[in-house]
């Protein structure tokens, strides 16, 4: 689901005189918070699909890949592009870097750093990573750790089966969790077949994909809607059934599968207004993609600038998670 950390983002998005940081808010959690439990409807067509190119990132080996993306948030455009590594040889667990780079309307650039380290159980970033307060971060001059092993070993930290607690942004897969969120909390009707315009430098043809356009599940949308006021604006979105949607929620997401790989090159958000016109509010697009890549693991390493304030909040995680 996209709880409360979203929305927060949102909110301070909309009071805020720019929106510099409302992709980012919202790619990351994508990454990092939605819902993924098993589905519970038999496998159509359109899940056996999903499920295998799951699968198939499951069974991917390290990972090297390129992404850019484009959102449209109230009435502003958000460019930006990154690199995402992925290192699986501690496999469920795994060592992470994705940086970012996006340009505001007004020609600011900003980047983002996360660094998750398994080998020394410490994860870096220059945002907040239990707030996820964009409007705070950028540049190095803070840098925020978090250390893995002593969050692991916490007697405070355990489900109700006793299993170690694991945040749900380290120790997963973030490209394989943005698909079993997706799964879970949307419903596809059928596949496609369809092909792309080339996304990468030395692509000359057509790229042959299967195309999903998926709407959010009945009870996932009472759940995102619950205890909200409409919005009273000039502009109504709506739900394909015609229920009112907040502006910053999609209706709709759109997924391109390579056909040769089942990769996810091309993830697509929607919003739909009450005259049916549909408008584009996320495309992430990925390229260049690497499969069983042999990292160096001070590729993983993070050692923080002589200039940077390093502030240790492993117990500020801890602390409210531990409260009865």
């Amino acid at each position: 689901m996209w709880n409360k950390i979203f929305f927060q983002n949102i909110k301070k998005a909309k009071r805020a005189k720019h929106t510099k940081f409302v992709m980012t808010a919202l790619f990351l959690t994508l990454v990092g918070t939605l819902s993924a439990e098993k589905p519970t409807s038999e496998a159509s067509q359109a899940l056996q699909a999903m499920n295998y190119a799951i699968a198939q990132l499951q069974r991917s080996g390290n990972l090297d890949v390129a992404f850019r993306f484009e959102s449209h948030f109230f009435g502003k455009s958000i460019l930006g592009h990154g690199i995402y590594k992925e290192e699986k040889s501690q496999y469920p667990d795994c060592s992470m870097r994705c940086e970012m780079t996006l340009q505001t309307p007004g020609g600011e650039t900003h980047s983002f750093r996360f660094v998750l380290d398994h080998a020394n159980h410490a994860f870096w970033s220059n945002v907040h990573p239990l707030t996820m307060d964009f409007y705070a971060a950028g540049g190095d001059s803070t840098i925020y750790h978090l250390n893995l092993d002593r969050i692991r070993r916490s007697p405070e930290l355990r489900t109700q089966k006793g299993a170690p607690f694991r945040p749900p942004w380290y120790g997963q897969k973030s490209l394989e969790n943005i698909l079993l969120a997706i799964r879970n909390n949307f419903q596809f009707p059928e596949v496609w077949e369809t092909s792309l315009p080339p996304i990468q430098s030395g692509q000359t043809e057509k790229i042959p994909v299967y195309y999903l356009r998926g709407e959010w599940k009945p009870e996932i949308l009472e759940k995102i809607l619950a205890g909200r006021k409409p919005y009273d604006g000039e502009r109504r979105f709506v739900s394909p059934s015609g229920r009112w949607m907040p502006e910053e929620i999609p209706s709709e997401v759109r997924l391109f599968f390579d056909k040769k790989t089942m990769f996810p090159i091309q993830i697509e958000y929607f919003r739909q207004t009450d005259d049916g016109t549909r408008e584009n509010m996320l495309t992430v697009t990925f390229y260049e993609v690497h499969y069983n890549v042999r990292f160096k693991q001070h590729q993983f390493g993070f050692v923080p600038p002589d200039f940077s304030s390093v502030k240790d909040i492993t117990e500020d995680f801890l602390t409210p998670l531990s409260k009865p």
